[in-house]
């Protein structure tokens, strides 16, 4: 019922006559007709929901040439007395339809068109403030809810069994958490924003959340949809007749993939779609001046990468390319060939890239299964693509834009910066005689001669910055510039409104920043500022903050979202200034997880809302509910001491954090690395894959000083953006000696991180009582606990009490007394009744 701890607290108003409306429904227009690829490659596009699932999982899981037999097996002529082959033809048109509309299979519009067909109607729900993006599929008299959980990633299929919760904003399904208990005001608070929510009642047979409608369907009804169809000779009948939209089809070769060079601990895979010369791709031709002629082919490429049946990502390639200058049926003599890069980790992989011609309109779609090897694998192709000054079909930049190709900005390569960093601009223009180095667009210092590199002075904690250099010649004219970004979050795309403060009523001139999270290998295109959907400002590099202008209205609300390169929005309102008389719900549910243990270190079970005392800010707070969870997904660091005084027991540290992350990482899980030394450094990124984690921990050796400090704020900074159940290990064996912050400014940044730190102390000589008592006290600041043990071989029993206490805490929720502190960090509290138990939890939240 509740959202992932600490939950920031969000207001919500709704306002009587500000309603978002139902978007226009209808058929979706009819997809493009496409030629069927390799049996092979068919089997992993719609032909295995014709199966059993005791059928699918070996035919996903074959060979190719297994595949291709097991399909050429199943789709033999249900009518041999007919001229084609019924089947196969249902296949080919249901597989444009299906890919028509997303190219990945896990989506679950996919998979109803493919096996149903198009819907009769279609409805899609455009109330960002009230609902997860939703639509609605109508099939006969039967409806399906189509929804994106969390506002990506691919569609699902709403199922009762899932709850109504899932489908409303996290704002409004605690609103209406709260109206279901009585605690509301009277009306139907989704009914008042949206009006399309009666609409969603009716599809999912739900009024409100949880009160049942006549008639309803049931959830065998919903699963029939996606189901074998039990004739396939009838589906295949009614499939094949089913109309497509004739359009130009762009030949292209089979895929091909290579993996050239390592980046990290990822290799690049390298998949290049070649269109022969006679592909009929359509230039664009535009007139310049003095009536000359530029000609280019303008093509797009959209890929999703697969792996293990569920999307990986997706990705979106523009190419411009100048094409002959020959006109009329003339072709080009040399084929097109477009090569797209993506890091991955090594496995196996399903590829699909659909290549779009923006001006002639025709289309090619391939793909297939790769694997990407551990080491490079360097072929022939590649070095003549490497070494090609402009090959056909080079992608577009898809860095920052740049005045020129004569200045490359460069920073030493770090997962995060702070207080400073050297930044180096490689000029090979000779006209240029200065260069400008800027922080977020204010100048840090001028160069008028080489070396050109300044020591840039950045916060003493990390947050996102631009760092820019700009090349001037003599007189002052600007000829190239580059720019990078630092310390930037990654993670699910979101957006939070950080200033200014909610709930507080502003007029005039009103500084708002927003705080980004933005997922690996994607881009920023634009930050929009809007105050009562007005643009106001819109960014394309940090800082994400602008100047705005808010009117002395009855209602004012600021809306800021984000869009990246791919395409994906999502964004965040705060509502700035409301009338007296409008209804206002301020939803504002704290979560607190909290672990409870007896004077034997166990965990106390059994205990409801009222063995607990919650206090905010001093305040006593009214508790709404105390649940023992012991499977909430988890995101789970490790920051390993590697100085040069840990040589003798790092062997036996690997192999401890080896094992704890293989018992506690499971599927919903993330666990990432970081090892410290003279500094510290991110080893492995956030994975589900706990193996391959613990084989990176096992490469690493001991050398160095200790950056205790340093490592635990870049380990929680890295944590920022995720909002499962979050917790850091730190293990060291002696003093810090080499930080760059203070144990002040870290046990500062940890308090208001939310998240709990576990500290496990390797008694040496140098773990003296000092440090003992420091590591001590960043554990209970935080709600974790603090361990020494005297050796290593000790470790494992220390990660077991970690890993049970993890799994199971009690979550606390309550709606902060109204007296409590508006603003800033609030301090939290919680105590338990029960006899010699003790509570642990957050020291607190920022709203």
């Amino acid at each position: 019922m509740l959202c992932a701890v600490p939950r920031r607290s969000r207001g919500f108003v709704l306002v009587w006559g500000l309603l978002a409306s139902l978007a226009g429904d209808g058929r979706a227009a009819l997809p493009p007709d496409l030629p069927l690829p390799p049996l092979e490659q068919l089997a992993l596009e719609g032909v295995p929901w014709l199966v059993d699932e005791a059928h699918r999982a070996p035919l996903l899981a074959a060979a190719p040439e297994q595949r291709a037999a097991a399909v050429a097996a199943l789709l033999v002529d249900p009518d041999p007395a007919t001229a084609e082959n019924e089947l196969l033809e249902a296949v080919r048109r249901r597989r444009a339809l299906m890919l028509g509309e997303s190219l990945t299979t896990g989506d679950a519009r996919a998979r109803l068109l493919f096996l149903n067909g198009e819907p009769d109607r279609r409805e899609p729900i455009d109330c960002s403030t009230t609902f997860e993006p939703l639509e609605v599929w109508t099939y006969g008299t039967l409806r399906a809810v189509l929804y994106r959980a969390s506002g990506s990633g691919p569609f699902r299929l709403w199922v009762p069994g899932l709850g109504k919760r899932v489908l409303y904003s996290r704002a409004m399904g605690d609103a209406m958490d709260d109206w279901a208990q009585g605690k509301g005001p009277g009306g139907r608070l989704d009914r008042i924003a949206c009006k399309a929510a009666q609409a969603v009642d009716l599809a999912t047979g739900l009024d409100g959340l949880y009160t049942p409608l006549p008639g309803a369907a049931g959830a065998s009804a919903l699963q029939a949809l996606v189901d074998p169809p039990a004739d396939l000779g009838a589906w295949a009948r009614a499939a094949a007749g089913e109309s497509l939209l004739p359009t130009p089809v762009l030949p292209s070769e089979p895929f091909a993939v290579s993996f050239p060079r390592r980046h990290g601990q990822r290799i690049e895979a390298r998949m290049v779609v070649t269109l022969p010369p006679s592909a009929p791709v359509v230039p664009a031709v535009e007139k310049g001046p003095q009536e000359t002629e530029r000609r280019e082919l303008r093509l797009v490429v959209e890929g999703v990468v697969e792996r293990d049946g569920a999307l990986f990502e997706s990705f979106r390639v523009r190419f411009t390319i100048p094409a002959p200058a020959a006109v009329g049926p003339a072709a080009p003599t040399s084929p097109l060939v477009l090569a797209v890069t993506r890091p991955l980790r090594p496995g196996p992989y399903v590829v699909r890239l659909r290549v779009s011609d923006e001006v002639g309109g025709g289309q090619a779609l391939v793909g297939g299964t790769m694997e990407v090897p551990a080491e490079p694998v360097v072929l022939p192709t590649d070095l003549a693509l490497d070494d090609a000054p402009r090959p056909p079909g080079e992608l577009a930049p898809a860095a920052f834009d740049l005045v020129g190709e004569a200045l490359t900005l460069f920073v030493p390569p770090r997962d995060v910066v702070f207080d400073s960093v050297r930044a180096q601009a490689i000029v090979r223009e000779t006209s240029i005689r200065k260069v400008r180095f800027l922080l977020d667009g204010k100048e840090q210092l001028s160069r008028v001669a080489p070396p050109w590199s300044v020591e840039v002075k950045l916060p003493r904690t990390p947050r996102e910055q631009l760092l820019r250099a700009e090349g001037y010649d003599r007189a002052g004219a600007l000829v190239a510039a580059d720019e990078v970004v630092l310390n930037r979050l990654t993670g699910k795309l979101d957006v939070r409104i950080v200033s200014p403060p909610a709930w507080k009523r502003l007029v005039g001139e009103v500084m708002a920043r927003v705080e980004l999270t933005v997922p690996e290998e994607r881009r920023v295109e634009a930050v929009e500022f809007r105050v009562n959907d007005q643009l106001q400002a819109r960014l394309e590099h940090p800082a994400w903050e602008a100047k705005l202008k808010v009117p002395n209205e009855a209602l004012t609300y600021l809306t800021a979202s984000a869009e990246l390169d791919d395409g994906e929005r999502a964004e965040d309102v705060r509502f700035l200034t409301a009338p007296g008389e409008m209804a206002r719900v301020e939803v504002s549910m704290v979560e607190l997880y909290t672990a409870v243990t007896d004077p034997a270190g166990e965990l106390v079970r059994g205990l409801g809302a009222d063995d607990f005392e919650v206090r905010e800010d001093g305040r006593k707070q009214t508790l709404e509910s105390a649940t023992l969870v012991e499977d909430l997904p988890l995101v789970v660091g490790i920051a390993l001491d590697v100085s040069g005084s840990m040589e003798q027991a790092l062997g036996e540290a690997q192999r401890a954090a080896a094992s704890f992350l293989a018992s506690l990482v499971r599927q919903r899980d993330r666990c990432f690395a970081v090892a410290f030394s003279s500094r510290p450094t991110l080893v492995v990124p956030r994975t589900p894959d706990a193996a391959m984690a613990a084989h990176a921990l096992g490469e690493l050796r001991a050398a160095g000083a200790t950056s205790l400090y340093d490592a635990l704020v870049l380990s929680l900074y890295y944590m920022r953006g995720t909002e499962a159940r979050r917790a850091l290990v730190v293990l060291s064996d002696g003093a810090d000696t080499d930080s760059i912050l203070s144990f002040d400014e870290a046990m500062d940044y940890a308090r208001e991180s939310g998240v709990m730190i576990y500290t496990v102390g390797l008694q040496t000589e140098a773990l003296d009582i000092a440090t003992r008592s420091k590591l001590s006290k960043l554990a209970s600041a935080t709600g974790g606990r603090s361990f020494v043990v005297s050796k290593a071989t000790e470790l494992a029993g220390v990660y077991e009490q970690i890993e049970r206490e993890l799994r199971s805490q009690y979550l606390l929720a309550y709606a902060p007394d109204r007296g409590a502190s508006g603003g800033g960090f609030r301090r939290v509290e919680v105590k338990v009744k029960a006899r010699g138990a003790t509570a642990r939890t957050i020291p607190g939240y920022s709203p």
